[in-house]
């Protein structure tokens, strides 16, 4: 098997863990960091926690705007014992590439590397510019991009973001936000015989849930294209023993929003809602990202990847969120393309995979999408 530069590259970033628990995340950034400097970028690894990195490599002219191209370095656990495949083994059986971070996203982060390796090579130096934001935990929240977005003069000016998640490599133009919240309700235990004389926390939640199920069906949001609002009530946790009233029972809640306005005041509209039964405490916040199918970054962007992948009739969005939640508002409010090899089908399952052909077309998407970028006026 001939193996290409990119499936290369995805193999290796797939053999380095980069779980949440897992305690050597930021061997993926340095890798990457120190193949971009060698690569003739301007690269910056900035880490954070105990192990945490984000790597940002810029190359071409300073003073006009960067195509910016992103993806993040983390992925979601593994429960080993469920793989017929080594999750980090980076196996290649047939066609597929099997292993955490396959699909979402570290083949999709080899291909935007390779891509801009080769658009350096082939570009003056005082080419059009580009960018690369590679970030850490977006899969708890989008916190690297967070933390890269925080740091003054470390992302420059741009004039369009690529995310390369997973999408079959069909250009995507957004997706609704997310706003993660926690209901909390608070009572007094006493024995289970005498109820009377406590204050059921579970039932008051209960309460509140309820409250709020009536609330999003009689109050309902959509976009035209990003769809509904919709809500998944996620996990509860409450009480002790069946013999002991509850003090305490909490729900965490996760909404997907297709509104910028309601993003913002959801939480408020929730906490005075349910002032009478439940605290509602806020966790994330990220707001909806959405490009218009007429902007001419799009037509470029589905010009670049005709030879490549037989495309949808009409754009689509994205069901999850990514870092452009944080990256399009920092970066100026930039025409945001999602694009990437994977099927979204395959993101955080068990004997994960990704079509070793998508990788090597999801590079050469990218580095068409850069030569086109480069020609056209900024």
């Amino acid at each position: 098997m001939v193996v290409s530069p990119e499936l290369e590259l995805a193999r290796q970033l797939i053999r380095l863990q980069s779980t949440p628990e897992s305690r050597n995340q930021l061997q993926v950034a340095e890798l990457l960091a120190d193949r971009l400097d060698a690569a003739g970028f301007d690269t910056t690894l900035l880490t954070y926690g105990d192990h945490h990195g984000n790597v940002v490599a810029r190359w071409g002219r300073p003073d006009i705007p960067a195509v910016c191209l992103s993806g993040h370095l983390d992925t979601v656990t593994v429960v080993e014992d469920d793989w017929s495949q080594d999750p980090f083994g980076a196996d290649v059986v047939g066609t597929r590439l099997y292993g955490r971070g396959a699909a979402d996203m570290k083949s999709g982060v080899a291909a935007i590397v390779r891509a801009a390796e080769m658009y350096v090579a082939a570009s003056r130096p005082d080419g059009p510019p580009i960018v690369l934001v590679l970030t850490a935990e977006e899969e708890v929240g989008s916190l690297g991009a967070a933390v890269a977005a925080a740091e003054p003069g470390l992302l420059p000016d741009s004039r369009v973001l690529l995310i390369s998640e997973p999408t079959s490599n069909q250009p995507v133009l957004g997706h609704r936000g997310a706003v993660w919240l926690d209901l909390v309700a608070r009572g007094r235990s006493c024995h289970a015989s005498t109820p009377e004389l406590g204050d059921n926390a579970i039932e008051k939640l209960m309460d509140g849930l309820r409250v709020l199920s009536e609330w999003c069906a009689a109050n309902p949001t959509e976009h035209k294209i990003l769809g509904p609002r919709t809500l998944n009530i996620g996990r509860l946790d409450g009480g002790v023993l069946r013999n002991i009233v509850p003090d305490h029972a909490m729900a965490q809640l996760d909404f997907r929003t297709p509104s910028q306005e309601e993003q913002a005041t959801l939480s408020d509209a929730l906490a005075e809602l349910l002032k009478d039964r439940v605290t509602v405490e806020p966790v994330l916040s990220l707001p909806p990202v959405y490009t218009e199918p007429t902007d001419p970054v799009v037509h470029l962007f589905r010009e670049a990847a005709r030879d490549h992948v037989d495309l949808t009739d009409e754009p689509a969005v994205a069901r999850f969120f990514t870092d452009a939640s944080v990256l399009t508002a920092r970066l100026g409010m930039v025409p945001t393309v999602i694009c990437g090899p994977g099927s979204p089908d395959q993101a955080h399952v068990v004997d994960e995979w990704c079509d070793t052909a998508e990788i090597e077309a999801a590079t050469a998407i990218y580095l068409n999408m850069l030569h086109k970028l480069a020609a056209s006026p900024g």
